[in-house]
């Protein structure tokens, strides 16, 4: 399944919107839930076209110059309803660039204060993750109770990255 459909139609299926606008919200809600390349947008968009997901309509603003009006269509809304569907049961490992590191933790044994150092940084880092992800819950409407339990599900995953570091912190310390 591919991500980048699946936002791009799905933000079309909100409303029309502008290539520069779907590149907006991505950049500043959807990067929280996706990793997502947003200089792609465009690409996405014409690949989306030629399948005859989204149509383009050229829309003038007085002496501006022309943009285009993406607008999903009805096989885009079977499409993305599928891939909603889909992506419910897909259980895909969370990527975590930390374990790369852990698997090649051997080659830091002379490191040892360094690698302290740096999992305390990422402990604090991940506190105050959590600490923005609580404050945060309070501030949704009931019309955006999803958001809320997005925010929910990174909370908790949040405190189980603070609960590993911790133990691991330990056990560098014996």
């Amino acid at each position: 399944m591919n991500i980048q459909e699946l936002v791009i139609l799905g933000l079309l299926r909100e409303f029309p919107r502008h290539g520069y606008e779907i590149k907006k919200t991505v950049k500043k809600v959807l990067v929280l839930y996706a990793p997502l390349e947003r200089e792609s947008v465009y690409y996405s968009l014409r690949i989306l076209e030629k399948k005859g997901l989204v149509k383009k309509e050229s829309a003038q603003s007085g002496k501006r110059p022309t943009k285009y009006v993406y607008k999903i269509t009805p096989e885009g809304e079977k499409y993305l309803r599928r891939l909603l569907l889909r992506n419910i049961n897909k259980l895909q490992r969370p990527f975590i660039n930390l374990d790369l590191t852990l698997y090649f933790f051997a080659f830091l044994k002379e490191d040892k204060e360094e690698v302290i150092r740096r999992f305390r940084l990422r402990l604090r880092i991940l506190e105050r993750v959590k600490h923005w992800l609580k404050a945060k819950m309070h501030t949704f409407t009931p019309q955006e109770e999803y958001q809320k339990v997005i925010l929910e599900h990174n909370l908790k995953l949040a405190t189980a990255e603070v609960n590993f570091t911790r133990s691991f912190l330990e056990r560098l310390a014996d």
